[in-house]
């Protein structure tokens, strides 16, 4: 190995700067707080696109042409965003917009332009010619061509310089949103070119700006009683000293606990945080200690936090709900004490056979799904499956939602209402946002004398309760919306899409809003790194296995003068099986159960007359039945359409839905069927979830099916038959679940890679909860991929740092979620790459921490075991302290032992 060479210093001497107070910038998030859709609609062109007489319409912007009526459309829409919480005279900086689309039907793509619009005293009462919006100032715009056709999309648009003079701070900007292709006044052909925007999520425009100037401090700062570091968090402790004999009495007197602070090296932000403390043994005391924090240590604060995203009926979501049955006059009439509730994954209500029941008894069933949650917290959306036999005219079946179970204020659910036909299945998607509800109460009351014939019942399953929101939320949505949304501790935030969303995830008032994201974190398969870090960002992450940033992954090596390197692997935490224990989940064998596009899936096998269909709220599967193709045909073989169709087990119980619709009966039968097949090809029998001889509204059609001995396959067919003639009628399907029944009560274990080859073998156990079998593996191997080998140990590096690249930096610069790797170690087990745990720096040394906490919390239980960091050793370090010397008090320095402690 060649001797190392040592270099004069290359990189000028630490110059450190604490700023702090309002020169610091910032960001504030604004939401559009009105708007309106408006179309202009017209058999010619250029009337519609100079948009005189308005409609208003539902989301779209763009514009387009309908050849059955013969009319053009052109679609705008006018937003006011409401800057009053940014102060006045503020400095706009920049500005971001971001419009979610709930679908992007831009076949034809354009640009999106957002433009200066002053609409006067409605948004829906004005709009802007399309010959006059080049005259509009432009603020942002985006091409549709950066997105796919169909799905729901997250636009981040181009911002324009005019945009932040637009932004006046503490006053309002108002916008419209319109088509480049209605500007230049391009006729519309047969391809849609529009986008839609998200009812439930309106555009924001993220402003970073700069307050009033006049009350900021710079001081200058020892480079001597300077330590700071980060660590999993990100930005995590500073300490430092003032000489106030520098500084003027207004300084002083301005330092206040609170403020925000920027630490500086050479006009390099390298840390940020607030003040937590000034402690000063004496007001004649010439130094002024100065304690920082992190901005994520407010999280830790000894403040209650609980949040309701959603819930699902798995028992153990629902066991410690608070049910009631009602008898109060005021709800029924007389209660039936017959009526038998179950609510282990489900809300069972059965009318047993042979009850003898009256006109009005009946009960209601309460469950007080926010006890103890908070105040605040109501319903905003309901779904579920619904089983009903209401024994055809003896009983009526109700769900509401309810401000409370004691007389409040009530809303019946949108598609159940009362249910007293035969029985059936449907399903229940609600929003019921507006009715500030925080319960839900099931009736069931008789309407005639009688007695059942058999057991007469309604069954909510798959039930999803949510609360703030109209969808699930991913782990890093979740976190995002806390640190950032909920408690502002984050001025803004950037993640990555982490995850499944969560149809459970309920944080109880029972700990810090950092233990709630510790929670949160402990729902993914892998480590997710959650910190704040620069200008207040949060930034949320899986955790990499290797580095993915080449600026930040730094080289060192033991020959260079004072570097620490005793890094090494923790063979005994290393592991090489692990052992995956979790309660199944029923997974969908059909892996695309609609269209997302205006494409079929390749997986389907298609006859002429099969094509994909636009719903208007998404794509279904439309079978043609004509005179050119009567009997169309849809056959699903995974995966390219070539494949012998999805793999089962014989006699195992498979659940077969799908949701159907026949517009336009004239003859023949729709059928939905699935066909069993023995491993050579061979049909051996068939079943039907759906099968029409008539028109059918939009419902679910579900059935239960074993699979029969020697089947090995299943393929599922969508099809008309027997239809003959000159017909028009059309079979729509969608949302097709094909999946085998589990008994989720039940644990089950997948070991990964394999079962262990030997006693001896280092195996850990993963309890991965509520999953599928796919899923359960995934996180096995995950945990290998993180886990496989361990090392940990401290790192020490002085003077400065170079990159892998050769690029020398500032130890400054250095952080937490860095990485390093020292080539030339003499064991290569522990040479690295790792990446950095903590980060501390002073005097002029940067001690570094391996390993040693444990960042993977991969564990569903409610209670997540807090982790703490390994002490990894020490060094002695000069440092100035207070000492009486001839009888008064004095700054004198000592060495003392300092421990390189997680900072």
């Amino acid at each position: 190995m060649a001797a190392y060479i040592p270099e004069p210093r290359p990189l000028p001497e630490p110059q450190y700067t604490l700023q702090l107070g309002s020169s610091i910038p910032r960001r504030e998030d604004v939401l559009a707080n009105e708007y309106a859709h408006v179309a202009c609609i017209s058999s010619v062109y250029a009337t519609a696109r100079a948009m005189g007489s308005l409609t208003p319409v539902e989301g779209k912007v763009g514009q387009g042409y309908d050849g059955g009526d013969l009319l053009y459309s052109c679609w705008q829409a006018n937003y006011s965003f409401d800057f009053s919480r940014i102060p006045v005279g503020s400095t706009i900086l920049s500005a971001v917009v971001t419009v979610v689309l709930a679908g992007n039907d831009s076949a034809t793509d354009f640009t999106l332009e957002m433009r200066k619009f002053d609409y006067g005293a409605a948004p829906g009462g004005a709009a802007v010619p399309g010959a006059s919006l080049a005259s509009y100032d432009l603020l942002a715009s985006v091409d549709t061509s950066t997105f796919g056709v169909g799905g729901a999309v997250v636009a981040v648009l181009t911002s324009q310089p005019a945009i932040t003079n637009a932004i006046i701070a503490g006053g309002r900007l108002r916008a419209n949103f319109s088509s480049s292709r209605q500007r230049l006044g391009t006729t519309p052909g047969a391809a849609y070119e529009f986008v839609t925007f998200s009812a439930s999520t309106v555009p924001r425009i993220r402003a970073t700006y700069r307050a009033p100037s006049g009350d900021e401090i710079t001081l200058e700062i020892d480079a001597e009683s300077l330590v700071f570091g980060s660590a999993m968090r990100g930005f995590a402790s500073l300490e430092c000293e003032a000489d106030l004999e520098t500084c003027n009495d207004v300084v002083s007197n301005q330092l206040m606990v609170g403020q925000d602070v920027v630490l500086f090296d050479n006009g390099v932000s390298c840390w940020e945080g607030e003040v937590v403390s000034l402690p000063r043994p004496s007001p004649e005391d010439p130094v002024q200690q100065i304690v920082c924090a992190g901005r994520f240590d407010r999280a830790r604060r000894n403040e209650t936090f609980g949040k309701w995203f959603s819930s699902d009926s798995t028992y153990e979501s629902w066991r410690e709900v608070p049910v009631r049955l009602l008898g109060n006059p005021g709800l029924l009439k007389t209660r039936l004490e017959a009526i038998a509730v179950d609510t282990d994954r489900q809300i069972l209500l059965t009318i047993p056979n042979g009850t003898v029941y009256k006109v009005g008894q009946g009960v209601a069933m309460g469950f007080w799904l926010f006890d103890g949650q908070d105040p605040g917290a109501s319903l905003s959306r309901v779904t579920c499956d619904v089983a009903v036999d209401p024994g055809a005219t003896q009983w009526i079946f109700e769900l509401y939602a309810a401000t409370d179970l004691y007389g409040g204020s009530q809303a019946p659910l949108s598609y159940l209402g009362s249910y007293s036909a035969a029985a059936f299945h449907d399903k229940i998607d609600s929003d019921i946002s507006a009715h500030g509800a925080r319960a839900l109460i099931l009736y069931a009351t008789a309407v005639a004398n009688g007695t059942a014939a058999r057991d007469y019942y309604i069954q909510l399953s798959n039930l999803v309760i949510y609360s703030g929101t109209q969808a699930a939320r991913r782990i890093d949505e979740a976190i995002v919306e806390i640190l950032e949304s909920d408690s502002g501790i984050a001025a803004s935030a950037q993640s990555e899409p982490i995850g499944a969303a969560l149809a459970n995830l309920v944080i109880d008032p029972d700990d810090t809003i950092a233990g709630a994201v510790e929670k949160i974190e402990a729902r993914h398969s892998l480590p997710v790194l959650s910190g704040i870090w620069d200008d207040g960002e949060l930034v949320v992450m899986e955790q990499p296995v290797t580095p993915p940033d080449r600026t930040r992954y730094y080289e060192v090596s033991v020959a260079q003068e004072g570097v620490v390197w005793d890094v090494q692997p923790d063979e005994e935490a290393g592991v090489e099986v692990v052992k995956v224990v979790y309660q199944p989940a029923p997974q969908n064998e059909c892996l695309d159960p609609h269209p997302v596009s205006a494409t079929l899936p390749a997986s389907w096998t298609a006859s002429s007359g099969c094509s994909s269909y636009n719903e208007g709220n998404g794509y279904a599967f439309r079978l043609y039945s004509t005179s050119s193709y009567l009997n169309p045909i849809m056959q699903y073989k995974p995966p390219d359409g070539s494949g012998p169709g999805i793999e089962v087990e014989a006699g195992v119980t498979y659940l077969f839905r799908c949701r159907a619709l026949v517009n336009g009966w004239k003859v023949g039968q729709a059928h939905v069927l699935v066909r069993w097949m023995t491993a050579a090809g061979v049909m051996i029998s068939q079943a039907y979830a759906f099968n029409a001889s008539a028109d059918a509204a939009w419902a679910w059609y579900t059935t239960h099916l074993a699979a029969p001995p020697g089947a090995k396959y299943a393929v599922l067919i969508m099809r008309w038959y027997n239809a003959t003639g000159t017909p028009h009628q059309a079979l729509r399907v969608r949302d097709v679940t094909f999946q085998p029944f589990v008994d989720a009560d039940v644990e089950l274990v997948e070991y990964v890679p394999a079962p262990p080859s030997s006693p001896t073998a280092r195996m850990t156990t993963v309890h991965a909860g509520y999953t599928t079998r796919d899923g359960a593996i995934a996180a096995g191997e995950q945990y290998l991929e993180h886990y496989g080998s361990r090392a940990s140990g401290p790192v020490q590096i002085p003077d400065f740092v170079r990159d892998v690249d050769g690029r020398l930096w500032p130890l400054s610069r250095i952080r937490a979620w860095d990485w390093v790797i020292c080539t030339d170690y003499h064991d290569a087990d522990a040479r690295g790459p790792f990446m950095v745990t903590a980060a501390e720096i002073q005097n002029g040394i940067a001690s570094l921490a391996i390993g040693g906490v444990d960042t993977y919390a991969f564990d569903p239980p409610e209670k997540a075991l807090r982790r703490r960091g390994r002490f990894v050793g020490g060094r002695r370090v000069w440092k100035r302290v207070r000492r009486k010397v001839r009888g008064r008090w004095r700054w004198v320095r000592r060495r003392v032992w300092r421990k390189s402690r997680y900072v």
